[in-house]
């Protein structure tokens, strides 16, 4: 049977000398320590990797005396897992005496001789070594040692003891000099407090690696802060452990540092959410053989994403958002709309939300994609962003598995990309914007020139292929959006040979130009004399003053008015009594027929307020309601006493009609909101919903019962006090400018 040395058995076989043997170690252990702590200064220069050690150069060492432990004899025993104690699963002897890495080793070969291995016995074994269970018998072996010994190895790990370990569960060892630590069921060390540097590796660029300057990996199978590498995956890949919070190097994030629970319990190390690794046929630090494995592995970028040997760019379908841009593994790949051609302007905190696409050599396009389309660009630290028909391009850190798209349209700068090149945007924005030279022309919302192609037909593209990659279509999820200063029957949409939604305007399909660089760029004017820019022209515009106004009061006492006064009421008083203000404009009488609305603002002057700044809400009403003819007592705030068909709190025609509800009847979003502090005017701008109030109420001038303005009732002293429109200053009236296209 093979043989491995058991201290413990040996220690109480001399029991009467055991405090002797504790004396004398407390004295040499520190000597013992000093000898290989940080790297042992008795041995000759570490040898290239081999099976067979080179053998120590002469020591000044002071060697300890012999002990008990140190005439150990070799028996049978077995390299077993133990889980006792606070640092987890480990390797232990058969008599649970805690087995011991040195980070310093290479694979298959022990830096440690001389004083270094009288203070770290390395395990020894005569025949080969036994596997105890749960630990892989292949990965158990045995090395040469300079005298000829076998020591025992795990995973290409040689194993030790650590001399000052009296009894079994000691790791006393654990940690010391930040290169010795127990060994994990996977191979791998299992630090205290595990550290992730940034190192510089040459060709590969600054990559994570282990204080040690060992390579640290990702996986792509791997989702977001969970490990999909277990059982032989993680013999051959033994996962970055640690037992307390890991430590960021100099120049990574702490934030994006963090760790997971593996099946076993053990902590991993995170980074970025991606679960870090060793590769075990890595030999010594700096090594990095496990680079672009399976072409699932790599090593990690300090933005924490991978680094590919030649990153390959995919075309894959993913649902509604159309055929995108991925990568091998099927991740999403982004641009982002400040960017400029071939210049990436995402760096510091943006990159590790959004880390660039890296590649070492040139990336590869996947079927379907043009090779003349791919490229790259160099970042600020000297490493390779892959682009494509000049965008650069980026994963998105939260997206947590392949198909994953959670990045798509953030903040409206970011969004999945086609195989033509361009933006997928959700609601694609066409917006007007004014051009030095071209006068008003159409814009995406970066302000990004649109053209349209005369070889197009009504609603129909015949610009795909090549000529899609030249000029990418501008696509849309859902509906497009028209800015202000574009009619919104005018935006359109049409479906593409491929399935996507190709936004039109007026008919016209509508186009990018690859080679603008950035927003105001409009290279491709009259490119052939086919291609141009789409001029719109501006809007005509009409400012209405109110046509009625009001406020609501509410009182527990006689029904209140203000209709004839020259103040409009919005939210709580001192008393804790709300107020709502009314206002209605005659669109009808101001637009031309059939005229389309393409901006509405709304601006009323606060004369005098209450309390602190509230936001004040445009609610549209939706009850008819009728100018009352009371002026309120004094400053107005307690209004007047109602007369009949005048508008109260609860009804909207005094002795005749209620409110479906006290308070009035109107749409609980409000169409625009602005909040108000201190006295002067105030302009509720456009929105989508404002235009389609005033569009509506063109369209059909029996439904236009004006807006609600609601105050903050959520607190008493937020009232806000308005001019009316029978305020005896004109210029502090209510007025509202609209603009338009005649129809």
């Amino acid at each position: 049977m093979p043989r491995i040395p058991q201290f413990p058995k040996v220690i109480k076989s001399f029991r009467p000398r055991l405090s002797l043997f504790i004396l004398l170690l407390g004295l040499v252990a520190p000597l013992l320590i000093a000898a290989c702590g940080g790297g042992d200064p008795t041995q000759a220069p570490r040898p290239a990797a081999t099976n067979t050690p080179q053998p120590p150069a002469a020591t000044a060492t002071v060697a300890p005396e012999p002990t008990a432990m140190m005439e150990a004899t070799h028996t049978a025993n077995k390299v077993e897992i133990s889980s006792e104690g606070s640092l987890g699963s480990h390797l232990v002897d058969s008599d649970g005496m805690t087995l011991y890495l040195y980070t310093k080793d290479e694979r298959n070969v022990s830096n440690c001789s001389g004083g270094c291995a009288d203070a770290w016995p390395p395990l020894l074994v005569d025949g080969d070594p036994v596997a105890g269970e749960g630990l892989d018998a292949e990965r158990l072996l045995a090395i040469k040692r300079a005298d000829g010994s076998s020591q025992v190895t795990y995973n290409g790990k040689p194993l030790y003891y650590y001399a000052a370990d009296a009894k079994p569960g000691d790791v006393v060892g654990q940690d010391k000099g930040d290169v010795w630590f127990l060994v994990s069921p996977d191979g791998g060390p299992i630090r205290t407090s595990a550290a992730v540097n940034a190192t510089d590796s040459g060709t590969l660029g600054t990559i994570l690696t282990d204080p040690s300057g060992n390579v640290l990996y990702l996986y792509t199978k791997d989702e977001r802060s969970v490990s999909n590498c277990s059982g032989r995956c993680a013999l051959a890949w033994p996962p970055l452990l640690t037992v307390g919070d890991p430590t960021p190097g100099e120049g990574l994030s702490a934030d994006r540092i963090g760790v997971i629970s593996r099946g076993d319990g053990a902590k991993q190390v995170t980074y970025n959410g991606w679960p870090l690794y060793y590769y075990d046929k890595d030999e010594k630090p700096g090594d990095a053989i496990g680079q672009d494995r399976g072409d699932v592995w790599f090593v990690v970028t300090t933005d924490g994403g991978a680094v590919y040997t030649n990153a390959p760019v995919n075309a894959t379908e993913n649902g509604a958002l159309g055929s995108i841009l991925t990568d091998a593994a099927g991740r999403s790949l982004y641009l982002y709309t400040k960017d400029e051609r071939n210049v990436s302007n995402c760096s510091g905190g943006c990159a590790l939300a959004w880390p660039p696409l890296i590649t070492v050599e040139d990336p590869v396009p996947g079927e379907g994609l043009a090779a003349d389309r791919i490229g790259t660009t160099a970042r600020a630290d000297g490493s390779k962003q892959v682009t494509y028909n000049g965008w650069p391009l980026y994963y998105y850190a939260p997206d947590e598995k392949p198909g994953d798209a959670i990045g798509q349209d953030r903040g409206g700068v970011w969004f999945v990309v086609t195989t033509d090149g361009g933006a997928v945007y959700t609601n694609a924005p066409v917006n007007a914007a004014v051009h030095a030279e071209l006068g008003n022309i159409l814009v995406d919302a970066a302000g990004r020139s649109l053209y349209l192609y005369t070889k197009d037909e009504p609603n129909v593209s015949n610009c795909a292929g090549g000529c899609a990659l030249a000029w990418p279509p501008l696509i849309t999820i859902a509906d497009p959006v028209p800015g202000p200063g574009v009619a919104a029957a005018s935006i359109g949409t049409i479906t593409r040979e491929d399935g996507s939604k190709q936004v039109t305007f007026g008919g016209d399909p509508l186009y990018y130009y690859a080679p603008d660089e950035k927003p105001g760029d409009a290279l491709g004017q009259n490119r052939g004399e086919v291609w141009f820019v789409i001029n719109v022209p501006e809007p005509l515009s009409m400012t209405l003053g109110a046509s009625q106004d009001d406020t609501l009061y509410e009182t527990t006492g006689k029904p209140l008015n203000n209709g004839a006064g020259q103040w409009v009421f919005a939210g709580n008083t001192a008393n804790s009594e709300l107020r709502r203000g009314l206002v209605t404009f005659n669109i009808a009488s101001g637009l031309p027929a059939g005229a389309v609305v393409s901006s509405v603002t709304l601006t009323m002057n606060m004369s005098r307020s209450i309390g602190s700044d509230a936001a004040v809400g445009l609610h549209r009403v939706l009850a008819d309601w009728q100018e009352g003819a009371v002026k309120g007592f004094g400053n107005e705030g307690a209004g007047g006493d109602a007369g009949q068909g005048d508008p109260t709190w609860t009804q909207r025609a005094l002795e005749t009609l209620d409110w479906d509800a006290p308070g009035g009847d109107f749409a609980p979003a409000a169409s625009a909101a602005v909040t108000v502090q201190g006295a002067g005017n105030y302009t509720w701008n456009s929105t989508k919903q404002l235009i389609a109030d005033a569009q509506s109420w063109l369209d059909d001038p029996t439904t236009n019962y004006g807006w609600l303005l609601q105050g903050d009732e959520s607190k008493s002293k937020t009232a806000k006090r308005f001019d009316s429109k029978d305020n005896p200053t004109e210029g502090n009236r209510p007025a509202l400018l609209v603009k338009y296209y005649a129809g």
